[in-house]
């Protein structure tokens, strides 16, 4: 009997382990496409510079593209070697930064012959997804319109928030659903999409623009739209090239009157954490320990989220919540340690000093949403 309980744990963790393999593939497969398209570039500008090393001025215009070229498979490195920090676990997220990020990369490594301007919105916007997955898709789109301008030409990137009806969503012949969606497009001025290939857009490795190109790699933004739960329109157009928008299922969260508890024995991070939550339209009490913590928990019922230092006199971070959610099962935590945890502890949700205010806010905002 022993034997047959050791076999299927056995199995069931051979399942688990095998889920987990897949993931990672997944995601090492998608850093090593965009690393590879990169590097194939690399080496096609190589053969050019051998064949053509008695003309300095073809030289100089390949050894510029060659510079842009490194400088975007490092980027592409670095990101694979910091992968391991990185899970493929859906949240809710703010895009703001990965869209900035994005756009100011694309910016300083395009060729010098193409130009590159953005619309972004200036407050950040949350969707529900996987932030690194976003990243892939994006960059597909973008290395899609770089190859649509072989001689130069401009690609615009440009952000925002759309209504979306039922009568909107039949005009524009989307299958979508009603509400706000972020808007994210991706226009180049290039000769367009030969509209006879577009049953081929989500097959790897073809040609669907005019002139050369070994494909676009929108497999992977198939794999986005599902998992976004997100649309897609493509159109070419009328003044050339061609606009692909994928729209992104929007998270409202209202900030206004949510309570939050700060506890930290720093009188300088809650301080700093309270001028910054209530700019951010949030109530916030203060307690230096988990003794006054819980007696403001007692007279404060409505507080929705704590915010705890880990580390404190007497009672810790982990201690307290527990206390806490005697009180509340229903509480949301988020801890500030100094010191490596899980990314989930005792119930809380963890993130590391040093951090930015940007990331306490996008973490709260992603517990208040679930």
């Amino acid at each position: 009997m022993m034997y047959v309980l050791s076999v299927l744990i056995l199995l069931l963790l051979a399942g688990f382990g095998r889920q987990k393999v897949r993931n990672l593939k997944l995601q090492k497969e998608m850093q090593l496409h965009d690393l590879k398209n990169t590097l194939n570039v690399i080496h096609g500008l190589a053969e050019k510079v051998a064949r053509n090393k008695n003309n300095i001025k073809t030289m100089q215009s390949y050894a510029e593209l060659l510079e842009n070229s490194c400088a975007t498979a490092l980027v592409q490195i670095e990101q694979i070697f910091a992968a391991k920090q990185v899970d493929n676990q859906s949240a809710f997220f703010g895009c703001r930064d990965v869209l900035l990020e994005i756009c100011d990369l694309w910016k300083k490594t395009l060729p010098k012959n193409i130009r590159f301007t953005s619309k972004l919105p200036k407050s950040d916007v949350f969707i529900y997804g996987n932030s690194l997955l976003l990243r892939r898709m994006l960059n597909n789109l973008l290395q899609n319109a770089e190859r649509a301008l072989p001689k130069g030409g401009h690609i615009h990137v440009e952000c925002k928030e759309v209504l979306f009806t039922a009568e909107k969503l039949k005009l524009c012949q989307i299958k979508g659903k009603k509400g706000k969606c972020l808007a994210v497009s991706v226009e180049d001025d290039g000769s367009g999409i030969d509209l006879c290939l577009w049953r081929k857009l989500f097959k790897p490795y073809v040609t669907l623009r005019f002139g050369q190109g070994s494909g676009l790699g929108l497999p992977m933004l198939k794999m986005g739209l599902k998992a976004f739960d997100a649309s897609l329109k493509i159109e070419n157009k009328s003044t050339g090239g061609c606009r692909f928008i994928v729209y992104f299922p929007c998270v409202k969260i209202n900030c206004q009157n949510v309570k939050i508890l700060v506890v930290d024995d720093d009188v300088m991070q809650c301080t700093l954490l309270k001028e910054f939550l209530e700019k951010e339209n949030f109530k916030v009490v203060l307690a230096a320990n988990a003794v006054e913590a819980l007696h403001e928990f007692s007279q404060n019922p409505d507080v929705k989220l704590v915010i705890s230092d880990v580390l404190m006199p007497g009672m810790n971070g982990d201690e307290l919540l527990k206390q806490l959610l005697k009180i509340n099962p229903g509480l949301k935590a988020l801890f500030l340690s100094g010191k490596k945890h899980p990314k989930y502890f005792a119930g809380g949700k963890v993130l590391e000093k040093p951090y930015r205010l940007a990331d306490v806010k996008e973490n709260i905002l992603s517990l208040l949403a679930k």
